[in-house]
């Protein structure tokens, strides 16, 4: 079982302290979204997952979490920890937008 940085269990289907999160998070409604940046199904849910968050904020939780690919996407993990360097610096829904909002220019 995997053990988050602060010594919590991480149970998949719940909400963790490391977690990316959008929307209510008292929400009973959860989308965790496992994800690799350089993943082009995954670029092509972005849209959708945007939409959804804003249009039910404070109907549901979105939980972002990295699950890079790097067999077959080497830009994938370079990527998460870019969008991880943001967000310790309050910024990462920006960076994780700019980075799926160009993905079709970084990733060649």
């Amino acid at each position: 079982v995997p053990v988050a940085s602060d010594g919590e269990t991480k149970i998949p289907n719940t909400i963790n302290s490391d977690d990316w999160i959008q929307g209510n998070k008292d929400s009973k409604i959860v989308l965790i979204e496992y994800s690799d940046f350089q993943c082009p199904a995954c670029a092509s849910y972005f849209p959708i997952t945007k939409k959804l968050t804003e249009e039910f904020s404070d109907k549901i939780v979105f939980v972002y979490r990295h699950y890079p690919l790097v067999n077959i996407h080497p830009y994938a993990e370079p990527m998460a920890r870019a969008a991880e360097a943001a967000g310790k610096q309050g910024k990462f829904w920006e960076m994780y937008e700019l980075i799926f909002a160009n993905q079709a220019t970084w990733s060649r």
